[in-house]
This record gives structure tokens, sequence and C-alpha cells, in this order.
């Protein structure tokens, strides 16, 4: 009978065997990278990628800029059309220069030049202002 059964099922008389599996100790390397240095690196860059969208030359800030010129363009132009001789002016948002304000139009002095300019920068705009004014006498 004793040989019908396989050898597995006795215990060995030698060494006995351990009622414990111990693994190989691996020294594990703490990975995570602390909380501050990943603010410290990533905080600045997207405070800088922040201001380039909404004050660069991008299509955003452009978009915000002449948002800002639809908004100020009827209190400019009420200025500016309640003198006659700047009936001709024409003050409208313009998609040039990043967005801001085009001054467009014709004048019949040297000196009506200088007080349209002065009249529009009274009304202190928010955006550029870019003039295209002739002088036809």
């Amino acid at each position: 009978m004793a040989l019908s059964v396989p050898l597995s099922r006795f215990r060995s008389q030698v060494g006995g065997g351990s009622a414990f599996f111990v693994r190989p100790t691996r020294h594990r390397v703490n990975r995570k990278i602390p909380k501050v240095v990943v603010v410290a690196i990533l905080g600045p860059i997207l405070i800088v990628m922040a201001c380039w969208i909404l004050f660069g030359d991008t299509s955003i800030g452009q978009a915000g800029r002449i948002k800002l010129a639809v908004e100020c363009s009827p209190t400019i132009n009420s200025a500016v059309h309640s003198h006659p001789e700047f009936s001709s002016v024409i003050i409208q948002p313009w998609t040039g220069a990043g967005g801001c304000l085009s001054v467009v139009g014709r004048v019949e002095t040297e000196k009506q030049r200088a007080d349209l300019q002065d009249i529009i920068a009274a009304t202190k705009p928010p955006v550029k202002v870019v003039y295209n004014i002739k002088v036809i006498p």
C-alpha cells in the first residue's frame, strides 16, 4: 500500500519545511513628487500661459479687445460727432493691431486733426486707437 501513494503526500523527515514563505525584500523608492515641487514648477508656467492667452496677441485676446472697442465706440462716436467738423469721421472696432478702434475720415486742417485726437484721448479708450485721417483743405 505504501507504494501506491505518491511520495509528495509524506512530510520530509529532513529539514522539515516552514509554515511561512519569506519573500526577498526589495527596496521601494518613493516615486511620488511632493506637491510643493509640482506647484513650484507648474504654477508659474500656468500663470505665464494664462497671461499670454488673455493679453498676448492671440485670437482670445483680440476678441476681448474688440469687445472693449465695441462697448466704448458709442461714447467716442457721440463725443466726436457732437462737433460738426467731424461729420465725415467714422469710428468703429477693427481687427487690425490685435483688436482696436479705427478712426477713418478727413478733416480740413492739421488743427482739426489734433483736436480730433484730443477729443478721442479725453474719452480714455480702453484699446489702441489707429488713425487714418486725411487733411484735405
